[in-house]
């Protein structure tokens, strides 16, 4: 892959290309669970896979925020993720990922997982809503 620095692409990126792989050590539930609980405060990147959890803490891609109209999308091969641009990305331009977070009980979905991204399609919240 060529570098990308997050937040904003520092080069331009086509519409489909793969730019960037989710890297980290894997972890299983109940490890991620443990590790965050002992890094109370600090921020957590963990990334959900079909078969565990990927630790991002030390991944450049850990810095892709979230946006209800994202640019960018992540997809899982053999087990390992990989972000892809959904459209043609300008260089300078920032870098947006729907996080989509599942599963979240409803009773936390606007409060803990609230979205700010401010896009025409805000759904008001990270987490996956059913329709």
């Amino acid at each position: 892959f060529r570098r990308v620095l997050f937040r904003s692409a520092t080069r331009a990126i086509q519409a489909g290309e793969f730019f960037v792989e989710y890297e980290g050590p894997r972890l299983t539930i109940e490890e991620c669970s443990d590790l965050q609980s002992s890094r109370k405060g600090k921020p957590n990147y963990m990334f959900g896979t079909d078969d565990g959890i990927i630790d991002g803490s030390g991944c450049q891609a850990r810095f892709l925020n979230h946006s209800c109209t994202p640019n960018v999308h992540a997809i899982e091969i053999k087990g390992r993720v990989f972000f892809q641009a959904i459209a043609n990305i300008t260089k300078g331009a920032e870098l947006f990922l729907d996080y989509s977070f599942d599963p979240v009980p409803k009773s936390k979905r606007y409060t803990e997982y609230r979205c700010h991204c401010g896009s025409n399609n805000c759904r008001r919240t990270m987490a996956k809503v059913s329709k």
